[in-house]
């Protein structure tokens, strides 16, 4: 009886213990837990706040260029600018021929494929390799490749 009523009194002044609140700290401990459970739900909070933030911030910036586009549409000097600008580039893709890009790429694609043509002929007329036996054709340099300019090929 004695341990019984020894271990109801020690139980009883342990949890007057925990609930006591003379030096606060059983109950700072408390708010501190509360404090950090509540920073941990408003993460989430903030995050999606910081978000709808960068999310605004971008709209703002296409409404700003956006703006600026259709005030720059509604200018008759900006548009004939702008007409005259893609003139002078359509010029130069097709009249410069030391410049124009298009016509630096057709240029190389036609020269390819006469080359290609070229050796197709030279193999062809010339015999190559004909049956397995060695050719006798004779070697040709860049600028004497066979047919070039005439219309025979020399072996």
């Amino acid at each position: 009886m004695k341990k019984h009523i020894l271990s109801l009194a020690l139980g009883s002044l342990l949890v007057s213990t925990l609930s006591a609140e003379d030096d606060g700290f059983y109950m700072s401990a408390g708010y501190q837990i509360g404090e950090a459970a509540q920073m941990v739900t408003n993460t989430k909070g903030i995050q999606e706040l910081s978000d709808n933030y960068e999310n605004l911030s971008k709209l703002l910036t296409r409404y700003s260029t956006l703006n600026t586009l259709i005030q720059l549409s509604a200018d008759p000097s900006a548009i004939n600018t702008a007409r005259e600008n893609l003139g002078a580039s359509a010029k130069n893709l097709i009249g410069d021929k030391a410049n124009s890009p298009a016509y630096q790429a057709v240029l190389l694609a036609i020269n390819a494929a006469v080359g290609f043509w070229n050796v197709v002929g030279y193999v062809t007329q010339c015999g190559g390799n004909a049956n397995g036996q060695k050719s006798i054709s004779s070697n040709t340099i860049f600028n004497n490749e066979p047919g070039y300019r005439s219309t025979s090929i020399t072996c």
